[in-house]
């Protein structure tokens, strides 16, 4: 888990899941931000001591933070509506494609589990690129579906990444665009 650790991320559910999850899964908490130690999912993972949680809370410049993506098995990308703020609301919704953790995932063909992600179920008519859960107790049984096919998820990670969202794809026409704005 890569960027903030907050409600709308599903800290909380995320923290209770990972205690049910298969043996060989590690959980890797990587914050977009120092948090304060009074942060209290910090201080939560800490207290419960699991032995398949690691976190890290120091910021990491793009480059390494592009590496740290690069070399999970899986990514997860979960936002989740939180009402009444407007910023996590439909916004959070409809976040899943510009979610940069995202789009590297994809860039180095890591599978994803995601829940209640809207654009993330229209792209898998497509592509299998990993999970689309109805809920956080379904990560552990979403984290051996993956890991039992998990060439084949790879494989369409990559190709959604090449397919529809590598920014090499689409400068041209846009540079076009824009060319012709200039004129």
């Amino acid at each position: 888990h890569a960027g903030s650790f907050m409600d709308w991320t599903y800290a909380e559910e995320l923290l209770e899941s990972a205690a049910q999850w298969p043996k060989d899964f590690t959980l890797i908490i990587h914050t977009r931000y120092k948090p304060k130690t009074t942060d209290r999912y910090i201080q939560k993972v800490g207290a419960q001591k699991l032995s398949n949680v690691i976190l890290s809370t120091d910021p990491l410049p793009p480059d390494s933070y592009e590496q740290l993506v690069a070399s999970a098995d899986m990514g997860l990308v979960l936002h989740k509506p939180m009402p009444p703020d407007r910023h996590t609301q439909k916004n959070i919704q409809t976040i899943g494609l510009s979610s940069g953790k995202f789009s590297y995932y994809m860039k180095y063909g890591i599978p994803v589990i995601s829940i209640n992600q809207r654009s993330y179920e229209h792209l898998s008519a497509d592509y299998a690129f990993g999970e689309n859960i109805a809920s956080p107790s379904e990560i552990p049984e979403a984290l051996e579906r993956v890991w039992s096919n998990y060439d084949h998820y790879r494989k369409e990670a990559q190709r959604l990444f090449s397919e529809r969202l590598d920014f090499d794809i689409h400068w041209p026409r846009i540079a076009s665009r824009i060319w012709g704005l200039m004129k």
